[in-house]
């Protein structure tokens, strides 16, 4: 599999369904695109339409989407790429662009929620876009201010968890359900930011981050109702005859 042809440090990623897409960075803050298509054959011929990093990364039907990041100020852009990699920018972020945002998902719209526009102002901000590329023209705040959250996506709900102000972590939930309304999960079980944040089966889950002092390996994991379980720990070496190792499932 060819590797990245530059280094990638606080870059975005997102699929398409036909490509999964890395996008931008902070080393030498840059606007190339690098795709991969099913066969692990890469493309490397596409840009965003400006160079940034800290941009936050959400698949939204057929597109794969970046929004916001910096190069030596916020940026309010958002680029889409389709199947093709053909890149438009249907719209902006509402306001001042801002970066150490969040994307999901839920139902007919697309949500990037938080972020901050400077090291010490971190944002409640959240906007939301249909799927006919259009902004929605108001949408609940999140709970709390706060950037470096997480953002991901269930059947019913998109969640964006985490997160952190200057000078403060916060462990807090907010979902937004197919109508956009606001509501509070189970907080998590620590505070943190910067956790990873994927799906698996039934679960939206998230893993480790920062507390702010040390990292963890703390994982979080909700159902569609919006249920929070934890995983439980079984010793397995079924997944190779020379490693031995763990499988987590979920209580």
């Amino acid at each position: 599999m060819p590797a990245l042809p530059q280094n990638m440090l606080e870059n975005a990623s997102a699929s398409n369904g036909a490509y999964a897409l890395f996008a931008g960075g902070m080393q030498d803050a840059h606007a190339r695109v690098f795709a991969y298509n099913a066969s692990l054959v890469r493309t490397d011929t596409v840009y965003l339409v400006t160079p940034r990093g800290r941009l936050a990364g959400a698949r939204f039907g057929q597109y794969a989407m970046f929004a916001g990041g910096i190069s030596g100020s916020a940026s309010p852009n958002i680029d889409a790429f389709n199947q093709s990699l053909t890149r438009t920018n249907p719209f902006a972020l509402g306001g001042a662009g801002r970066y150490n945002l969040a994307g999901a998902t839920v139902g007919d719209y697309l949500i990037f929620a938080g972020g901050t526009t400077s090291a010490t102002t971190s944002l409640t901000t959240v906007d939301a876009y249909t799927s006919a590329m259009v902004k929605v023209a108001t949408v609940t705040a999140l709970s709390q201010a706060r950037e470096s959250l997480s953002g991901l996506s269930l059947p019913d709900y998109a969640l964006f968890a985490g997160g952190r102000t200057d000078q403060t972590n916060y462990n807090r939930v907010d979902s937004y359900s197919k109508t956009l309304v606001r509501g509070a999960p189970t907080a998590m079980t620590v505070t943190r930011n910067n956790c990873g944040a994927t799906n698996a089966g039934v679960y939206a889950i998230i893993g480790g981050g920062w507390t702010g002092s040390v990292n963890t390996d703390v994982v979080d994991a909700y159902t569609n109702a919006l249920v929070k379980t934890s995983p439980r720990e079984t010793a397995s070496s079924s997944l190779s005859p020379s490693i031995s190792t763990s499988v987590r499932s979920f209580i």
